[in-house]
């Protein structure tokens, strides 16, 4: 029987959704599948070598450098030349410098916000928010200026020209108050200077309380997610929510020496999380810290998220955080391979197969990439709920419970005068 006369390698890899995944079997094996197994079959054909794919211990990708000069993770792996390319696909650190080889770009991608997704807020003041508070201050002040004034005026009124009605401040009050509201008063003054007032204060209540109407009811059947962190700028000024860089990668490094303020702070403000955002999932869907993450990697969460549970538990943030040519693949210098893998890549460009692999990996995320609050798939407004009518009926509540006090303290004062 003839002896192979195919070559064997090493190749380092970690885990990175959607470019290449572990899936465990029922015998506890492992495969590696994705587009980037698939680009490593082809490699592999091609130069005629079997291979054996090889984990950093420490299970960082990428990597960074110590104290000794020596690389972390599987770019480490390389470096000492137990493996003769790490898959990726990696974006070129600048830090690693003439130490390694790189082929050409296999994806274009940029690092994105990814955090649990923003929801409706219903509170009890809901019902004071259609007018910013330097608008009601200003109807408030209106009103009592009005009162105020017609009252004076009506005073005048009545003592110049005898034959008017008497009116008082009470009866100017519950007419301001009834106006406002646009019910109806039995109440008006007879005098032509206190009807020039009160026609005004008509049409500009029908003004405040048209607008009024009109924008409540828009923002409780179809209520506006409010969104607190879209871009890098929204994430440092806040201090709700904290915020994570993938521990190994160079992004921590360019965030760190970056020339911009903001870049500095996000670098300044993180924290660490280790493998990478697919490892991290589960608590970036349930809000324990907003990732930086590669888009690509975002939409295969957001994917496996309305998979699992048919709703969408995580946002990504529109604005990107940082763009690169992520998606070469690094080999230890002079390698004798990275020719053909550069024509392969190519050619896997040409064909459009490595853009059909990857959107195979996140297909159902378009649900998902929809702003925060249009996810109704059947058109229908929100049915409004005790939350988001909670400021009126508490509102009614404290009203009733001042007229019974009133009443019981007039019925004080009455017993107390009788006797």
């Amino acid at each position: 029987m003839m002896a192979s006369t195919r070559g064997f390698i090493t190749v380092a890899f970690e885990e990175f959704q959607p470019y290449g995944k572990l899936q465990n079997h029922s015998d506890g094996s492992l495969q590696y599948t994705g587009p980037m197994a698939n680009f490593l079959a082809i490699l592999a054909d091609k130069i005629n070598v079997d291979y054996d794919l090889k984990q950093p211990t420490d299970h960082i990708y990428g990597g960074y450098k110590d104290v000794n000069g020596s690389w972390s993770g599987t770019i480490g792996q390389v470096q000492r030349k137990e493996a003769e390319f790490f898959l990726g696909p990696s974006s070129i650190d600048p830090y690693w410098g003439q130490e390694f080889e790189y082929t050409t770009p296999i994806y274009t991608e940029s690092n994105v916000l990814l955090m649990k997704r923003p929801t409706v807020v219903r509170d009890m003041a809901n019902f004071l928010k259609p007018f910013a508070a330097e608008v009601w201050f200003c109807i408030i002040s209106s009103f009592v200026c009005v009162v105020f004034v017609l009252t004076i005026l009506t005073k005048f009124e009545n003592r110049f020209l005898p034959m008017m009605s008497k009116s008082s401040f009470f009866d100017v009050l519950l007419w301001a108050t009834s106006t406002f509201s646009q019910e109806n008063s039995g109440w008006v003054p007879k005098a032509n200077g206190g009807r020039v007032l009160t026609a005004t204060w008509l049409i500009t209540s029908l003004i405040f309380m048209s607008s009024y109407a009109g924008i409540l009811t828009a923002m409780l059947t179809v209520p506006i997610v409010v969104i607190p962190i879209d871009s890098k700028y929204d994430l440092v000024k806040q201090t709700a929510m904290p915020w994570k860089l993938r521990a190994g990668s160079f992004i921590r490094q360019y965030f760190r020496d970056s020339e911009l303020e903001v870049d500095r702070k996000l670098f300044a403000g993180a924290g660490e999380f280790y493998g990478n955002c697919w490892h991290s999932r589960e608590e970036i869907r349930n809000g324990e810290f907003v990732a930086v993450c590669v888009s690509n990697t975002a939409r295969t969460i957001m994917a496996w998220d309305f998979s699992a549970t048919a709703k969408c538990h995580t946002y990504m943030a529109k604005e990107k955080v940082y763009t690169m040519n992520h998606g070469v693949v690094v080999f230890k210098p002079n390698s004798s391979y990275i020719q053909t893998a550069n024509m392969i890549i190519l050619r896997l460009h040409q064909a459009g197969l490595l853009n059909k692999w990857l959107t195979e990996e996140a297909s159902n995320a378009t649900h998902c990439l929809q702003p925060p609050g249009s996810q109704n798939r059947d058109g229908n407004a929100l049915a409004l709920n005790i939350p988001a009518l909670s400021g009126p009926f508490v509102l009614l509540s404290v009203g009733l419970t001042g007229g019974i006090v009133s009443f019981l303290m007039e019925l004080v004062v009455f017993y107390t005068a009788e006797s």
